[in-house]
């Protein structure tokens, strides 16, 4: 028994370590559709096969990063191919999620990243349970002893699944390689989960009094622009409307502005805010997703802002 618990230990760290590197599990498990269920396998995925320097500008965010910037135009107007333009988008992510992300994000030696902020951001509710990555060092530096304590079954949870990919993967991975299998609907399968909806139905109810500037969300994005920023990254963050009550009703794209572009003060990012940005309700398809014509004007309100900062860079 002294000699199979530290083999097994050491075969885990193997493996882990074999996979977590391989191209082609990366490839074999990278779905071919993508759903919410296998968003956090594919987001990893992609950046796992993306080549470091081969991304000029990342833009990175829930599924409206995804949806609300047309990627071959602004490309044109920054002058570079649309193949130098990475496109994360995780959908559901609130910032705290986006923050866990960063070393990944550092790999990627992009020049520029953009990061979409909604007025959610604001929403001072920290879901350590749903998150779907964890970086302990962050998760350290944004909560307090007390908070980790109070949510020590979610951190523990999280330390154990970043251990392995297979763990951290493992619903994922299964809907992907054997659906059949374990009788689960098919990688495209686009329903959320049920406690994704419960979330995003708090966030939608919630009253105006959560909402603060003091939120762990804009805390989150301070962490993740001072830690790409000390790699050597421009970041820029743009303000996403949405269409309805959250914004217009609670008067929350004001206050939004307000509170990123007072951090911008002192954070080292360039903040886009939404004042002269006009989309009527005809450039939604839904509450937060721009349709064509919403992509082409928020696409076009944010353009020439990277591009100065991309100049300010030089080519490489």
């Amino acid at each position: 028994m002294a000699i199979v618990v530290p083999f097994a230990v050491l075969l885990i760290f193997a493996s882990h370590i074999w996979l977590a590197t391989s191209t082609w599990f990366w490839q074999t498990v990278m779905p071919s559709t993508p759903s919410y269920p296998t968003a956090a396998l594919t987001l990893e995925a992609q950046l796992r096969l993306r080549r470091p320097g081969a991304t000029r500008v990342a833009v990175v965010g829930s599924s409206i990063a995804g949806t609300n910037v047309a990627v071959g135009r602004l490309a044109r107007t920054l002058g570079i191919r649309p193949a130098e333009i990475w496109v994360g988008a995780l959908p559901g992510a609130p910032h705290l999620e986006i923050a866990m992300l960063a070393p990944r994000l550092e790999r990627l030696e992009a020049d520029l990243v953009l990061l979409l902020a909604p007025s959610e951001i604001l929403l001072d509710d920290a879901d350590w349970q749903g998150l779907r990555f964890y970086d302990p060092p962050t998760a350290w530096a944004l909560a307090s002893a007390a908070e980790l304590w109070h949510d020590r079954g979610a951190h523990l949870s999280h330390l154990l699944n970043a251990s392995h990919v297979v763990l951290r993967h493992r619903e994922a991975i299964r809907r992907v390689v054997l659906p059949s299998l374990f009788a689960l609907p098919p990688a495209g399968h686009l329903d959320l989960y049920p406690d994704q909806v419960e979330r995003q139905r708090r966030r939608s109810t919630a009253p105006r009094s959560a909402f603060s500037c003091d939120a762990i969300h804009v805390r989150a994005l301070d962490h993740t622009a001072r830690r790409l920023a000390e790699h050597g990254t421009a970041v820029a963050v743009a303000f996403s409307p949405n269409l309805g009550r959250t914004d217009r009703g609670l008067g929350l794209a004001d206050d939004t502005d307000a509170c990123l572009r007072a951090l911008a003060a002192s954070s080292p990012f360039t903040w886009i805010g939404a004042a002269d940005l006009r989309l009527p309700g005809a450039a939604f398809r839904d509450a937060t997703h721009f349709n064509r014509r919403g992509r082409r004007v928020f696409t076009d309100h944010v353009a020439p802002v990277l591009r100065r900062m991309l100049d300010g860079r030089g080519s490489r």
